[in-house]
């Protein structure tokens, strides 16, 4: 059975579609440009402020949320060009969490 998945290019034995290369790509751009040093940041600043009087950023961000924030706004911005769009799913769970 031949099937035939579209534009491809071809590396030796490897057949990349064009799309998924292209994708590929621009998720990793947005990953090393955005998502890492949002996360390294979000990281240090974290370890910072717990050895600091105060923790300042356990008052701002006790649930951990913010990683979350910088996770969909990454997907946001790397698949809104291609006609894809995240999806929050199990929002039905979010009061069972909520009386915890």
């Amino acid at each position: 059975v031949t099937v035939n998945y579209g534009p491809a290019i071809t590396l030796g034995k490897l057949k990349i579609n064009l799309f998924g290369g292209i994708l590929g790509l621009w998720e990793v751009f947005w990953g090393v440009v955005y998502w890492y040093p949002a996360m390294i940041l979000y990281s240090i600043l974290r370890t910072v402020s717990s050895k600091l009087p105060g923790n300042l950023m356990q008052k701002i961000d006790p649930y951990r949320r913010i990683p979350n924030l910088i996770g969909f706004a990454w997907a946001l911005v790397s698949y809104t060009p291609f006609g894809m769009w995240p999806v929050v799913e199990g929002r039905e769970n979010l009061e069972v969490l909520r009386e915890v």
